[in-house]
């Protein structure tokens, strides 16, 4: 046997609330990726859902990831800043592009999005956006990434908030859409 680290602690925690929404018929669970990179020894767990009975544009993804550094320092009991694990959300669209639309000003995208965002999360998180033009073969989309980044380490003390973090981010699916 071996002791769990934190990552696989909030990593199964996470998994189990993202589910049992899904279960209640709140979200619609779309992906799940569980990746080890042997190269570098990290690891990455990441579930993608959409809003229920909604499912608009967006879709979330909820990112925890979990580096050598970070599982060195919890193992040797070093550093207590680097031991544990990063949490990313982001929300990604594919917007069917109209020429000319508002819809799809990648100014008005991201200040929707902007605004969307702060109402339910407020503003002491850092927001990345990214908006991309795709043209070619009769296709025409606009897509829109926002990533909301925490900028800390978390540990299993993030455990308690879990539910609170997949209500947020459904409350945000919702704004978006």
């Amino acid at each position: 046997m071996f002791d769990p680290t934190v990552f696989d602690n909030v990593k199964v925690m996470l998994e189990g609330e993202v589910y049992d929404r899904d279960l209640a018929g709140a979200i619609q669970v779309a992906a799940r990726e569980d990746l080890v990179d042997l190269a570098s020894l990290s690891r990455t767990f990441r579930i993608a859902f959409r809003a229920k009975p909604s499912a608009g544009l967006y879709t979330a993804w909820v990112e925890l990831s979990s580096s050598l550094r970070n599982i060195a320092a919890e193992i040797l009991e070093q550093s207590k800043a680097e031991a544990g694990c990063s949490l990313t959300v982001s929300f990604i669209a594919n917007i069917p592009h109209a020429r000319g639309a508002e819809e799809t000003n990648p100014q008005s995208v991201c200040a929707q999005a902007d605004a969307a965002v702060k109402a339910v999360w407020g503003g002491q998180y850092q927001l990345e956006q990214q908006v991309t033009h795709t043209y070619g073969f009769g296709k025409e989309t606009v897509s829109h990434t926002l990533r909301l980044l925490f900028g800390r380490t978390f540990t299993e003390a993030v455990i308690d908030d879990l539910p609170e973090l997949v209500s947020h981010t459904i409350k945000t699916l919702e704004q978006l859409s």
